[in-house]
């Protein structure tokens, strides 16, 4: 199963990377790339974080208006969440309103601290100053912020708990998420927290269907 993922994923990914290498004498202008490469690892989370299944994620992004994108991927999943695995079509449309530099995200972060610290002496919480401020710092890192939303289908492989005996294997979840990325020139570093709603009752437990994920991975990007 990991070896057929492998091999779609290095047949999918390998014409896109061939163009993307094509493309190195551009100058760099972070507005003249309009697609994007990423590949990404993390974790896929159950309602509670008592099911959980590692993950890893391809999505190829195309700008087609302005700051608005299509993306589509692949993602899968190993053992977890009752399941052997699982395999899903991630498509999303997003919204990237472009890079801040450097100086602009010290300036928000200088006036964030500020309305920060002064919301929390007010309220006589000066005790969360320190996490405000790491906060806001941490936050400088942070050059280019993307918001997706989308639908993704997928099949669940091989029952490995009782309570996922006998419901269908055919999942659609709709989602929303976040990048927040890390530029570096062409290549960028990603960190994608999503939340995910299942449609279905793939996943029963004596709760009920379980319909809230949460997944959180760290990606590279490649934009050409």
């Amino acid at each position: 199963m990991k070896k057929i993922l492998a091999i779609i994923l290095l047949a999918v990914s390998l014409p896109l990377a061939a163009q993307a290498q094509n493309q190195t004498a551009k100058d760099f202008d972070p507005g003249a790339f309009t697609q994007n490469l990423r590949f990404e690892a993390g974790g896929y989370i159950g309602t509670g974080g008592d099911q959980v299944a590692g993950m890893l994620q391809m999505t190829y992004t195309r700008n087609f208006w302005g700051p608005l994108a299509w993306r589509g991927g692949l993602l899968a999943t190993g053992d977890g969440l009752g399941y052997d695995g699982y395999v899903g079509v991630p498509l999303s449309l997003s919204y990237c309103p472009g890079t801040i530099a450097l100086k602009d995200r010290l300036i928000m972060a200088a006036e964030n601290s500020i309305f920060d610290i002064l919301f929390d002496v007010i309220t006589g919480n000066t005790d969360r100053i320190g996490e405000d401020l790491l906060a806001n710092l941490f936050l400088v890192l942070f050059a280019r912020t993307e918001l997706f939303v989308g639908v993704t289908p997928g099949w669940w492989f091989g029952e490995k708990a009782d309570f996922n005996f006998g419901h269908p294997r055919f999942s659609t979840t709709l989602d929303a998420g976040v990048v927040l990325s890390i530029p570096i020139r062409r290549l960028s570093i990603d960190i994608l927290p999503t939340y995910h709603y299942s449609l279905g009752r793939n996943i029963v437990t004596e709760d009920g269907p379980m319909r809230h994920f949460f997944s959180v991975g760290v990606g590279l990007s490649w934009i050409f």
